[in-house]
This record gives structure tokens, C-alpha cells and sequence, in this order.
């Protein structure tokens, strides 16, 4: 902005610029707008304030947008005072600096984690509900809520699992107790329900498909989710217990649906285009 002020002489159309001045004028003032700048940096959107007047009166001016030389003047003395009370302000701002997990950019784990991480041919094939856990699992590792990344990555397992399991068995994953009360297997019996129908495949020397696979990648999760998430009073998950339950979650939920897509005989019912997981 600043090389820009200096370089066009006053009162020059500055139509070519209009998109710049724009975007700068939009970024101000939503900056003036935020409730935290306002409580954490009040002399900053005092002057931000004035430059969104300002740039309402150069941008409005006609017949074209254009500065004159006191605008100039001005806008240089103001960008120049919002820069000082800027680095003399962030000083006293709560300030958390976020790092990249398991290799993985901050901007893909807070933006962009299923999208990112699950393969395009198992994506289309997922719930809303998968998807907004897995990128709530993503931006809870980023800001190092470690419990809260297996709790979120295993609810998009589990849900993924129900559907699996009810293709392979041909049975459902929940029933009614003596009081008439609905009731849903957990995720131990889920996988032991497909540990049997592998077993009986492979005994009758039976092709299955990637079932042997998925069951060994669920594992390490089984026995995460029965002991720290499923029990408070056990010690919260660490850096690599989170990083187990996200990519071994990824990886789960990648072969799970692709499995049912590629389909085959170890399947009691076929999965059906249209159906998410």
C-alpha cells in the first residue's frame, strides 16, 4: 500500500488501483469491526476507523477515485500511526503460536483436513457427520487439545464402522433391551464381529477382500477408544496417542469405504451408490 501511495501523484485516477483500495479498505474495517481488537487494541481501531473513512472518500470521489495531496498526506501520517500502535499494542495481546502435526501444515489441519487427508474416491462416499469430525479432530491437534482429537476421530471412525460392519455381516449394530430401551455395540465388539466374519472366510478359504487389513488397523484404535475416552478417570491422551488416533483414523476410514466400493463376495450385503458411510 505504502509503495503505491508514494509512487501516483495526487489527484490521478485511480481506477486500475480501485480493486487494491477496495481489499484494503474491506481489511480495515473488519478489523475496526472485531470485538477482540476493540477490547485488546483500542487505540489501533481508533485509527483504523479513520482510514476506512478515508479510503470511503478517495474511493467515492468523482468523476474518478483519486487522492489529493492533503488525502495523501494524510493516509501516509495514518498508515505510519496505525504500523507504531500496532507493534506498540501486540505486545500486551494473548498470542498462541500453532505448529505443524505429523508433518501436516497448520492451514491443512485447521481448514482442510478431510478434504485433504481422505482419498477423493472415499470422500464422496462420507457423511457430513465423518467429515466435520475428522476437520474438528484436525483443528483440536493443531491447538494441542490432544483427548479431543481421538474423541472427534473416533466418533468419525465409529460411524464409518457401523456402516462397514453391516455390509460385511449382513446384521445390524444395535438392538432393544428387556425395557424397551434402544442400545448400540461398541466399537471392541464391532470389530469382533468382523474378527468372526473373517475368521469363517477364511476357513472356508473364502476370498476377503481387504477385511484382514481393516481389522488390524482397528485395532490399535479398539484399544484406545475402550481405555482413555471411554473411561474419565483414566489419564488423558498424549502427543502420541492423538497422532495414533488421527492418522490410524485416517487410514481406517480410507480402506473401510474403499473396500465396500471395490466390493466382493466377503460382503453379506453390497453397498449401494448414493449411501454414505
Amino acid at each position: 500500500m505504502m509503495s503505491l501511495l508514494v509512487s501516483l501523484p495526487p489527484d490521478a485516477d485511480l481506477t486500475p488501483s480501485l480493486a487494491i483500495l477496495a481489499q484494503h479498505r474491506r481489511d480495515l474495517d473488519i478489523f475496526a469491526g472485531a470485538k477482540e481488537n476493540k477490547e485488546d487494541l483500542p487505540a489501533c481501531v481508533d485509527v483504523a476507523v479513520e482510514l476506512v473513512k478515508l479510503f470511503d472518500q478517495i474511493i467515492g470521489r468523482k468523476p474518478y477515485p483519486s487522492m489529493s495531496g492533503p488525502d495523501k498526506s494524510n493516509m501516509v501520517y495514518m498508515i505510519m500511526t496505525f504500523r507504531d500502535r500496532m507493534a506498540a499494542g501486540l505486545g500486551r495481546v494473548y498470542s498462541y503460536v500453532l505448529e505443524e502435526k505429523g508433518g501436516r501444515s497448520v492451514k491443512t489441519l485447521w481448514k482442510t483436513a478431510s478434504v485433504t487427508m481422505i482419498d477423493p474416491t472415499a470422500l464422496a462416499h462420507l457423511s457430513e457427520f465423518v467429515t466435520d469430525n475428522i476437520d474438528e479432530a484436525g483443528r483440536s491437534w493443531v491447538v494441542e487439545r490432544l483427548t479431543a482429537v481421538g474423541f472427534h476421530m473416533m466418533r468419525a471412525v465409529e460411524c464409518v464402522l457401523r456402516q462397514y460392519k453391516t455390509l460385511i455381516t449382513g446384521q445390524g449394530f444395535s438392538f432393544v433391551d428387556k425395557r424397551g430401551t434402544t442400545q448400540y455395540q461398541g466399537f471392541g465388539t464391532l470389530v469382533n464381529d468382523l474378527n468372526a466374519r473373517l475368521e469363517d472366510l477364511q476357513k472356508n478359504k473364502q476370498p476377503f477382500g481387504r477385511l484382514e487389513l481393516v481389522i488390524g488397523i482397528l485395532r490399535p484404535l479398539s484399544k484406545l477408544y475402550r481405555d482413555p475416552l471411554s473411561h474419565p478417570e483414566l489419564n488423558k491422551l498424549d502427543e502420541g496417542d492423538a497422532k495414533l488416533a488421527f492418522e490410524q483414523g485416517i487410514t481406517a476410514i480410507n480402506t473401510m469405504v474403499q473396500d465396500a466400493i471395490a466390493g466382493g463376495t466377503h460382503f453379506q450385503v453390497p453397498h449401494t451408490a448414493g449411501v454414505k458411510f
